[in-house]
């Protein structure tokens, strides 16, 4: 019997599931640039606010906590995602929604002069529309890497892009917010929230299928969060995402460690984390190779196990290149985790809660990071650099047994 057809067949069908893969995943970091091009405003902003507004240290840190307060909904706004579909257009609605709002807020800026008070609600206004946003965006790449089992390569390219982005938009804020004044900026980058609402309008392949859009069910949000919580999965990508962001080494103990003690400057403290974002990129991409050979347990385990003694070498650094030796060996080690956690979580999203669960995870990880950085801040001040590195390690030690006992189904090569 000739099993040629059979086999052909089958190749065809490989053929076609890589390639698809490849759109989506590229459809992916398409969404991750769309969504972090508006984040160009961000240094004009602040410029404004330093240089027309006469904002002082003060008033800068009171207008950042109150542009920060839509980050204590993350939840809310994902939880609105999972059950909203803006226009019928599923996530892509979201784009249209908030980039009409976006565009709305800086026409308005540009034809009325206004005030501290209307510029930070009109602030405020856009944080939470970039957070339901970004809820859409994180729905959209976990359906996908659900559809197309590809939850290691999505990660991995998401994480890449992100790190690319983090270091090229500030570069073209910076220059625009040198060059131009802000009047000037606000017209051009309306076009730019245009684009991004017409760009929800567009429907790639990867998305186009009727079993795409995860389906929005109108439980009671108690079901919704009992389910939730009963999701073995998502408590444990949870509680080691919490326990990953214990971040006692901070930038303000790199700032004191660097000035005080070995007498750099501040350039020096920046070239020092633009250190740190290049070394991790060649490990991110190694992720995404080992993704497809290994299960991604034997990868966390193995990553984290190495990240206990990241920032070893600050002990017994007695010059400036010591902090650089141990912040290139964070980025290699902390990038390699950072990919892992987020292909974890990707996978331990019960269906249709995508939203809410990826937001709640961020949101934990945030105030969890803000906790240990002003825990570590107090620390340093009070005993010196040890007890904030060993703190800083027992973070990663205490997250080893419960690594070992992720589910196989979750963590299973893809």
């Amino acid at each position: 019997m000739d099993h040629r057809p059979q086999r052909e067949d089958s190749h065809l069908k490989r053929t076609i599931l890589r390639r698809t893969s490849v759109r989506a995943i590229a459809y992916a970091m398409v969404l991750i640039a769309v969504r972090d091009s508006v984040d160009i405003i961000n240094l004009p902003s602040a410029a404004y606010m330093k240089d027309v507004l006469k904002l002082g240290p003060a008033g800068f840190a009171s207008a950042g906590l109150l542009m920060g307060i839509p980050g204590y909904f993350g939840p809310v706004c994902g939880y609105i995602r999972d059950r909203w579909s803006p226009f019928g257009l599923g996530d892509r609605g979201y784009f249209v929604l908030v980039g009409s709002i976006l565009a709305g807020i800086c026409i308005f800026i540009f034809v009325t002069p206004i005030g501290y008070g209307p510029f930070v609600g009109g602030a405020v206004v856009w944080s939470a529309g970039l957070i339901l946003l970004y809820s859409a965006i994180s729905g959209t790449q976990t359906t996908l890497a659900r559809k197309y089992k590809n939850a290691g390569w999505m990660a991995t390219f998401v994480t890449l892009a992100v790190g690319i982005l983090s270091v090229v938009i500030p570069l073209i804020g910076g220059r625009l917010a040198v060059q131009f004044a802000y009047r000037q900026i606000l017209l051009p980058f309306s076009l730019l929230c245009i684009a991004l609402a017409a760009f929800g309008l567009w429907r790639p392949k990867v998305v186009a299928s009727d079993d795409f859009e995860p389906v929005r069910h109108n439980r009671h949000v108690i079901e919704d969060c009992l389910r939730l919580i009963r999701h073995e999965p998502f408590r444990k990508a949870l509680l080691l995402s919490c326990l990953w962001g214990i971040s006692p080494v901070s930038t303000a103990v790199l700032t004191f460690l660097v000035i005080d003690q070995f007498k750099g400057t501040m350039e020096t403290v920046g070239q020092i984390q633009s250190l740190e974002a290049f070394a991790g990129l060649p490990m991110v991409l190694l992720f995404g190779f080992l993704a497809t050979r290994f299960d991604l347990r034997r990868i966390l385990f193995a990553g984290v196990a190495a990240s206990i003694v990241q920032f070893a070498p600050l002990m017994w650094a007695r010059t400036v290149s010591g902090v650089f030796i141990s912040y290139a060996m964070a980025g290699i080690l902390g990038d390699l985790v950072e990919t892992a956690l987020l292909d974890l979580k990707m996978r331990s999203c019960p269906e249709g809660l995508e939203g809410l669960s990826l937001s709640l995870i961020g949101l934990a990880t945030s105030l969890m990071a803000g906790a240990t950085i002003w825990l570590g801040a107090q620390i340093f001040q009070s005993y010196g650099i040890v007890p904030v590195v060993i703190l800083s390690g027992l973070g990663s030690l205490i997250m080893l047994p419960f690594i070992l006992r992720l589910r196989k189904g979750v963590v299973a090569v893809q």
